[in-house]
């Protein structure tokens, strides 16, 4: 894989070390009016703050707010800010912001044979006499994507490096000169009580005899504390009738991978008992999930909202169907160590003969 990255760069009109003032001031103003307060050695998110002679280069371990910060920077202190971000090696964007509002998009890669972007819109930031380096970022050329993108912090007389940096590493190595700024939240990181099952989603559809089972499936969150260990058991009408013959069970976690997600699929084989199948996940965790509607609006409540529907489980029932008939299936999640109540879900089946 290759390097993805962001970070936000406020353009100095005046002396670097002035803006670097203003520019803490802004960013712990905001992170007050959004339920944080500055503490030291906090983790809860973590802003390295690093001067050149053009630029204040900003990095934030809060992944996802890179937009929202730009255009709070850029209103509250009148200036000039763009977000840098490189996806996977392959392509890059910039979008410059001025005074709170959106100017442009400047976007370049190895895949497109030429990069989008008006380039006149920068003209207050840019270089004098920097066209020949533009003319390069908007060039589909090179193996990755960080070549053009180099050519774009030249005209902006950006030292290349800071395009490059994850806020995590520079983070725990910063730079000579850097300002390291730590907040933690005030709001509940997990929710009271013990863990709680609540069911998210549920799958069924019509089946055919002699044909594999795909779409039986529940969705399972923990709107509790984050447990871990689970049993998951299969049983109900549909077995005794012989409707199906479960054969295995898939569980689906969400994942994030740069800007988006993706599921990750882990299969397990099913036991038998007497009340039918079953399967113990012991190193399963259920992560808490917190009510966005409880955070105040801003970036914690944009990775509240990700992580509420992110974190709900997938569990797939692949099975066969093995008679015509119709009954029910029972789903049930239970914890290991009995700490909170299980949940039980129904699935109807309905298994029809070959069309």
């Amino acid at each position: 894989m290759g390097l993805t990255t962001e970070s936000a760069h406020l353009f100095c009109t005046a002396d670097p070390s002035s803006a670097l003032e203003a520019t803490v001031r802004a960013i712990r103003h905001q992170m007050g009016a959004t339920g944080f307060e500055e503490s030291p050695g906090a983790e809860d998110r973590v802003f390295v703050l690093v001067p050149s002679v053009h630029w204040i280069s900003i990095y934030d371990t809060e992944t996802g707010a890179l937009d929202a910060l730009v255009r709070s920077l850029s209103k509250a202190l009148s200036a000039s800010v763009t977000a840098l971000r490189l996806e996977d090696s392959d392509k890059y964007t910039a979008r410059l912001c001025a005074a709170g509002s959106w100017v442009d998009k400047i976007s370049g890669g190895v895949v497109k044979k030429k990069g989008t972007g008006k380039p006149d819109l920068w003209r207050t930031v840019l270089a004098p006499g920097s066209e020949a380096d533009v003319a390069r970022a908007l060039q589909g050329q090179g193996t990755f994507a960080e070549e053009p993108l180099g050519h774009l912090c030249r005209a902006l007389r950006l030292p290349p490096s800071a395009a490059l940096q994850v806020a995590e590493e520079i983070k725990a190595a910063p730079p000579a000169g850097a300002m390291i700024l730590r907040f933690r939240s005030l709001h509940p990181k997990t929710p009271p009580g013990p863990p709680r099952l609540t069911l998210v989603n549920r799958g069924h559809a019509p089946e055919t005899v002699g044909q594999p089972v795909s779409q039986l499936f529940i969705a399972v969150a923990n709107d509790g504390q984050t447990a871990k260990g689970v049993r998951v058991k299969v049983a109900g009408e549909a077995l005794a009738q012989g409707l199906l013959t479960p054969v295995e069970l898939h569980v689906v976690t969400i994942v994030a991978i740069g800007g988006g997600t993706m599921g990750n699929r882990e299969t397990h084989s099913l036991s038998r008992d007497e009340q039918g199948y079953f399967v113990d996940l012991p190193e399963l965790e259920l992560q808490a999930r917190i009510d966005p509607r409880t955070v105040p609006p801003g970036a914690g409540a944009i990775k509240a909202m990700k992580e509420f529907f992110r974190r709900a489980i997938y569990f797939y029932i692949a099975a066969q169907a093995t008679r015509v008939g119709g009954g029910e299936l029972t789903v049930r999640v239970e914890w290991l160590d009995g700490i909170g109540a299980p949940l039980e879900v129904p699935l109807p089946v309905l298994v029809n003969a070959p069309a």
